[in-house]
């Protein structure tokens, strides 16, 4: 029998090629303080014979409709839309009669009550008194089935669920859940080291604990504590343990030594911006980040201890506050990658504002091989209004610049339907796709066009309450599928998103033909300069065929593109800088400039700032 003071269990969907980040940090934080955990990876357990969990890009309605269907036996209201969606997920389905069909389901449904009965064998053996399930992703839905049972059978166990962005959403879900005891939201390692030895010493003293929701005596009444303050977050730089994956690769390693292993790391938590309208992330967090001392540390360990080299960020912004920190950070990786030259970054979130060339060429060199981008728009008048922190320039800067450094880009959203959005901000939106015709392509990179969701953490919803437009936010997919008590019984939007109903908004249809006529047309361009007179010959091509031809016999040209195809620059400053160079009227530098915005090989904010669209000095 293992001393398991309690079992995490993690459930689908959830990637098989990745330890849970927050699972095994909680693990390494417990055992610090004197408790001894274990981690399930319930999505491997239950998938190792599912027939319909083989394809790796599997969705999370697809992850999530075996259990969805077991729920519905509960709450059968939702059968037919279970049926349909099981049918069009594996058209297999489509073959089969009625009579197949219904088997072909039930053994699906089968083959999770057998997991089911093997994990409730397992926490009865062991004596686990205590397990911890998530609510990321949705995995609230499995972990509610799968501890409903775990509660029939044995009620005496402890059942708490974290992961909730705020007080309201875990509130509501323990609400709707009674066979859950205890919900943490925001960060939770102290939380539940601090509710653990209240569990051990059975002092039932919870109204001290940070961030929970619990039940009082006669299991009807839910109180809330207090958020707590500064000390009841994890000081990264004192009292954080590195991230322990042992149960991970101990028990799973046969399954997954064929895949691509990436290991989650954490540069901070939180975020430095944290004023985005539409974003909930950070809600919970408080912003901070390790020392680099402690993270190379920590890379270090976990290279020596699993023998993998691939590595993924977890931050919103892994680039954080402080630019001169995160170069050091770099220069600390460049010198741990010439020691180990098979490490990689396969992904980071970035924000733009404020990255250099140089900067952006040192993560290229420490390993950085792709990156998720905050884009959100390409309309500045949008980006405005939703409150980011980088702008059209920042972000076309840092496109631009990582594919020059072959480093991939793998996520640039484009949010519709924002509550204030307008017709002029769809159509700069269109104007502006343009500029990045050299770099839409269908294999290497896309935007992608994502609705705005909206939840009970969002800041929107408050907007669209006091504007009464709530009715306008249609049914979520989960929530066509789940029962209707998880919206009717609380306010719908603490466990789901939602996005509008259909907008009707022909521009924005007129951007995805835009979009995906860059994406599937080549642009491409060359570039011949006179090394001694410094003259341009620019020639612009479409799918081969030579569509624009421009000289430009005056040495300002080039020092203009020369100056701005590496870094930002406001017009006046940029003129200050040439005018060093090369005297020039002040009057003629704009006509200049605004030619190249003309042909569209200058890009200009609002504020006028600028950067190039080509590179030019290559071919001096």
């Amino acid at each position: 029998m293992k001393n398991i003071d309690i079992l995490f269990i993690l459930m689908p969907p959830s990637s098989k090629n990745i330890p849970s980040p927050s699972f095994s940090i909680l693990k390494s934080y417990l055992e610090h303080h004197g408790f001894q955990s274990e981690l399930l990876y319930g999505n491997f357990l239950y998938e190792r014979d599912n027939v319909f969990f083989k394809e790796e890009n599997t969705t999370e309605t697809e992850a999530l409709l075996p259990f969805l269907g077991l729920l519905d036996n509960l709450n059968p209201e939702k059968e037919e839309y279970i049926n349909y969606y099981f049918r069009c997920f594996w058209p297999e389905l489509f073959l089969a009669d009625r009579s197949i069909f219904e088997e072909i389901k039930q053994d699906i449904f089968n083959k999770y009550l057998v997991f089911i009965k093997e994990t409730i064998a397992y926490i009865n053996n062991n004596n686990i008194l205590n397990i911890g399930f998530t609510s990321k992703f949705h995995q609230w839905a499995p972990a509610a089935l799968l501890s409903y049972h775990i509660k029939k059978v044995l009620p005496n166990v402890n059942i708490i669920s974290g992961g909730w962005t705020n007080s309201e959403a875990a509130y509501n879900f323990m609400k709707l859940n009674s066979q859950f005891d205890f919900a943490i939201w925001g960060e939770g390692e102290i939380p539940l080291v601090e509710l653990m030895k209240s569990i051990k010493r059975n002092d039932f003293k919870f109204e001290q604990i940070p961030r929970i929701i619990y039940r009082n005596g006669n299991n009807d009444i839910l109180m809330k504590s207090g958020n707590g303050d500064l000390r009841t977050y994890v000081d990264f730089n004192s009292d954080y343990c590195i991230p322990n994956f042992d149960d991970y690769f101990k028990v799973y390693k046969d399954i997954i030594k064929q895949k691509e292993i990436l290991l989650p790391i954490e540069r901070g938590r939180g975020c430095n911006w944290n004023k985005c309208s539409f974003c909930y992330l950070s809600q919970g967090y408080k912003f901070r980040c390790k020392s680099t001392t402690l993270l190379i540390e920590e890379i270090k360990q976990l290279i020596k201890k699993y023998d993998t080299y691939n590595f993924f960020f977890t931050d919103n912004d892994v680039i954080g506050s402080d630019m001169v920190e995160f170069n050091y950070f770099l220069d600390q990786l460049i010198k741990l990658k010439q020691e180990y030259p098979l490490f990689t970054i396969k992904m980071a979130e970035v924000i733009s504002k404020g990255v250099s060339f140089e900067t952006i060429k040192k993560m290229s060199l420490a390993g950085f091989y792709s990156v998720q981008v905050g884009l959100e728009s390409i309309s500045d008048k949008l980006l405005k209004d939703i409150n980011k922190k980088q702008n059209i320039i920042d972000n076309f800067f840092f496109i631009k610049s990582a594919i020059n450094n072959n480093i991939l880009i793998k996520g640039a959203n484009i949010i519709i339907d924002t509550p204030n959005e307008t017709d002029q901000m769809i159509m700069e939106s269109i104007n502006n796709l343009h500029s990045y015709r050299f770099l839409l392509s269908e294999e290497e990179f896309s935007f992608e066009i994502i609705p705005l969701g909206v939840a009970n953490f969002s800041k929107y919803l408050k907007i669209i309450k006091n504007k009464n437009q709530e009715l306008d936010w249609s049914i979520s997919e989960l929530q066509q599928l789940i029962s209707e008590r998880y919206t009717t019984d609380i306010d719908r939007f603490s466990l789901m998103d939602f996005v509008l109903n259909k907008a009707e908004k022909p521009l924005w249809n007129l951007f995805g033909r835009a979009l995906r006529y860059y994406k599937r047309t080549k642009y491409s361009y060359t570039v011949k300069v006179n090394s001694d007179t410094l003259e341009v010959l620019y020639k612009e091509y479409r799918d081969n065929k030579l569509i624009k031809e421009l000289f430009f016999d005056d040495k300002l040209y080039y020092l203009i593109f020369f100056e701005l195809e590496t870094c930002i620059s406001n017009k006046t400053t940029l003129y200050s800088l040439i005018n060093k160079k090369k005297n020039v009227d002040f009057n003629y530098f704009e006509t200049c400039v605004q030619e190249l915005i003309d042909q569209d090989l200058l890009i200009m904010d609002g504020d006028e700032n600028l950067t190039s669209i080509i590179f030019i000095s290559e071919n001096v």
